[in-house]
């Protein structure tokens, strides 16, 4: 087999690759994958993914049941204010009240976002947490491979 150059400047070989001489030798000397490491490496992103998932659907009840705590209770609130507003006996006292109302949903939704926030951030770095050790993890194996030669 000789490699030589032709008019336009282009590489190739005198004989073919694949030439009916060498054809079953270098069928034979195809490699085949390891398809139990293929399947390994498959279970394992397929639990990862299941793990991950199962966080977002924790997160999910989590954070809708803590709304509908919220709505109930800031709903509960304003009909407080609208009954001591309807009983208030002067102007004076009403404009307290709904001063007193504004400066308590502007508090409590501060809060109430915040702690929306941290569930949030929470589960997302338990999801963030669990890739990184997935992650380390096949690193080590690949490295711990290399050095047995396996």
């Amino acid at each position: 087999m000789m490699l030589t150059i032709n008019v336009l400047g282009q590489y190739f070989l005198e004989e073919p690759i694949m030439s009916n001489q060498n054809f079953f030798q270098n069928l034979f000397s195809f490699q085949m994958p390891d398809f139990t490491a293929m399947r390994d490496a498959f279970s394992k992103n397929m639990q990862l993914i299941t793990s991950a998932n199962q966080v977002a659907v924790e997160f999910a009840q989590n954070s809708t049941r803590r709304n509908a705590e919220i709505i109930q209770k800031n709903t509960h609130k304003g009909f407080e204010c609208a009954r001591d507003a309807m009983s208030s006996r002067s102007p004076e006292e009403l404009h307290t009240l709904q001063s007193q109302y504004v400066a308590n949903v502007v508090e409590s939704s501060c809060n109430q976002a915040k702690e929306m926030m941290e569930i949030g951030t929470k589960a997302a770095m338990e999801v963030v947490d669990m890739f990184k050790d997935a992650g380390q993890c096949t690193q080590h194996q690949t490295c711990q491979t290399k050095k047995t030669g396996k």
